[in-house]
């Protein structure tokens, strides 16, 4: 999910490039978001505050409940305000459903993830699509906005 999302944001320009790291995965090169670097004294130093925001809901609240076993899914929503009614307007949007399969195996757009090649292998396939689909996108408007919703199975207590 974090290349996913990571991706995303490349390709559609919601951050400026220099929020990304550029590295291999597999046989494709991500540009990953990182909205921080790390000092040498291990100081934590925000570069980029949303674009920091964004990794730590990706990391706080959507890598716990997959941890956790309890999301079902995560949709990924770019959103703009119409320039005469000021309503919200749902520009893009990318959802993800989770199922679990018991000893720490799980689905994710109903894809079996069961080795670290078939993880990077569904990337390497999700990073062409977007970037072949990207193209026939217009550009974003400069007043974007992007949102983050978790819907959650019954927690297990």
């Amino acid at each position: 999910m974090r290349i996913s999302i990571s991706s995303i944001c490349f390709v559609r320009d919601i951050f400026p490039r220099g929020c990304f790291k550029n590295k291999p995965y597999g046989n494709v090169d991500i540009h990953q978001l990182q909205g921080a670097k790390k000092e040498e004294n291990g100081d934590i130093i925000v570069t980029h505050p949303d674009a920091f925001l964004l990794t730590q809901w990706l990391e706080q609240g959507v890598f716990h409940a997959l941890e956790q076993e309890y999301l079902s899914s995560m949709t990924f929503a770019i959103y703009s305000r119409h320039p005469i009614t000021k309503d919200d307007i749902l520009l893009e949007s990318y959802e993800f459903k989770t199922t679990y399969q018991g000893e720490g195996s799980a689905k994710l757009n109903n894809i079996s993830l069961v080795s670290k090649e078939s993880v990077k292998g569904q990337a390497a396939k999700f990073i062409r699509s977007l970037t072949e689909f990207s193209g026939t996108l217009d550009t974003l408007p400069d007043n974007c906005w992007i949102t983050l919703q978790l819907k959650v199975t019954k927690i297990k207590l």
